[in-house]
């Protein structure tokens, strides 16, 4: 996990050395019922991310820690993001972004692109698409990359306080990855509700159908629950 730690350091660096003018703590906890079947390793995470933003760009850094019980916690990943919003006109925004993952086995890259269509009465699509690159870095792996194609397309809805979304992704492996079922290809529905309870303090929840492993062809209910703190 140096790698993943050298990487943070540098990115927080150039974050610390930018004027932010708007900053967002988030705390998220996560729980998968059926992991302990395959990966117990994988049924508690706590992400912790910080995130902030000057003009249209912005930028953020999180770590995750898994573990079955919180006496096994661990570092699985820490992360990198940045990223620019750009308003074609008052109802289309494009958003491209750079994520930057890395973990014990190596260093996931992900550029991506948004777009954002305003509907009206506080309705809004998003299309996004993803493409990672892993480059793995154990031992006798020669550096090798596997790559992964990720189709999201989601629906929001904000009134005040309050917000809600649905999100559809589809995962596809291009290097022989099994994620669902002994497929190359997984899906994901999730429903998510924020509500901000007060000034810069908004609690969350998120619900997603997930497949339980790559042998499976079993479904399971994702929880999050969180916080977001913005000052």
């Amino acid at each position: 996990m140096k790698k993943a730690n050298l990487l943070t350091l540098a990115v927080a660096s150039a974050v610390l050395s930018t004027s932010v003018s708007a900053t967002t703590l988030m705390v998220r906890q996560e729980y998968l019922p059926k992991a302990e079947q395959f990966n117990p390793n994988n049924t508690n995470a706590t992400l912790v991310k910080l995130s902030g933003s000057t003009g249209k760009t912005f930028m953020g850094l999180q770590a995750v820690h898994k573990g079955e019980k919180l006496d096994r916690y661990a570092l699985s990943s820490t992360e990198a993001q940045l990223g620019y919003r750009y308003d074609l006109n008052d109802t289309i925004r494009l958003t491209p972004q750079l994520q930057a993952t890395a973990t014990g086995s190596g260093i996931g890259w992900k550029p991506m692109f948004a777009m954002t269509y305003k509907l009206g009465a506080g309705f809004s699509t998003t299309l996004l698409y993803k493409h990672e690159f892993f480059v793995r870095q154990e031992d006798n792996s020669n550096g090798s990359t596997t790559e992964k194609s990720q189709y999201q397309a989601s629906i929001n809805y904000a009134d005040g306080p309050l917000r809600l979304g649905v999100k559809y992704d589809y995962h596809k492996g291009l290097d022989g990855q099994r994620y669902y079922n002994g497929k190359e290809f997984k899906q994901e529905l999730e429903f998510s509700t924020y509500y901000r309870v007060a000034r810069g303090l908004t609690p969350f929840v998120n619900l997603a159908a997930v497949p339980v492993h790559w042998k499976s062809d079993e479904y399971q209910l994702r929880t999050r629950v969180g916080v977001l703190y913005s000052f």
